[in-house]
């Protein structure tokens, strides 16, 4: 998976029948290279939520969820990882007239979470060269 591109996260939050909660489920993970690779999901979610290997991905909080989200976008490498609900995902695929209008659902929509081991890496050579 190129890890140059921002990954979407697409989730639900299904109630418990007691009102006690409920769990976060993952629903889409992706990017625009495509999706997230199970393998790195499972990773993921062992690291951040000490789950087992093989279960499925949910939580019981959106604090989990979103420190699930930020595992995986370390373990690939990518820039950032937007969190949008069903619903808000919803909207915005019938506000959204072309591929442009989609890319921005997550963007409009979603809560953003920077990865700083991406973000906050120094630029190499070239960039302090032509940093002011």
């Amino acid at each position: 998976m190129d890890s140059g591109f921002p990954l979407n996260l697409v989730f639900r939050h299904v109630a418990a029948a007691n009102d006690a909660g409920g769990i976060y489920e993952v629903v889409h993970f992706f990017s625009s290279a495509g999706p997230v690779p199970w393998g790195v999901i499972d990773e993921a979610g062992q690291k951040a939520c000490g789950r087992s290997l093989g279960t499925p991905p949910t939580v019981g909080t959106l604090e989990e969820l979103k420190a699930f989200a930020l595992a995986v976008c370390q373990v690939v490498g990518a820039p950032e990882v937007f969190l949008v609900s069903v619903p808000d995902y919803n909207i915005g695929v019938e506000a959204a007239r072309d591929l442009r209008a989609y890319r921005e659902i997550f963007r409009r929509y979603g809560v953003a979470i920077p990865n700083t081991e991406v973000i906050g890496r120094p630029q190499g050579l070239m960039g302090r060269f032509f940093r002011k």
